[in-house]
């Protein structure tokens, strides 16, 4: 997945990091996005990427009480940005 440089410009430095963490589409713990944000601000900013339109995807992890998350690659015919450019129709699910 593909950032702008317009989308790079609008992302903070932890939400960034958690783009990248997540970018892979692998599984990743709670635990290590709160990491990549430095702090307890991960899921908030793994938040705000759904609100830019991501889909991230959540399971439990096992038997367990953790949950994992997932950025879901969009289709190759959808245009990927993090920040929707004014004047477009783009729906966040």
């Amino acid at each position: 997945m593909m950032l702008t440089k317009q989308d790079k410009r609008g992302l903070s430095a932890g939400k960034q990091r958690v783009f990248n963490l997540l970018q892979s589409g692998d599984w990743v713990l709670a635990e290590a996005i709160r990491q990549a944000a430095d702090g307890s601000e991960g899921l908030r900013r793994m938040r705000e990427l759904r609100a830019a339109g991501h889909q991230i995807e959540k399971r439990r992890s096992g038997d367990s009480r953790h949950y994992e998350y997932r950025l879901v690659a969009p289709r190759a015919t959808q245009q990927t940005t993090l920040f929707p450019v004014a004047g477009t129709t783009e729906r966040a699910d």
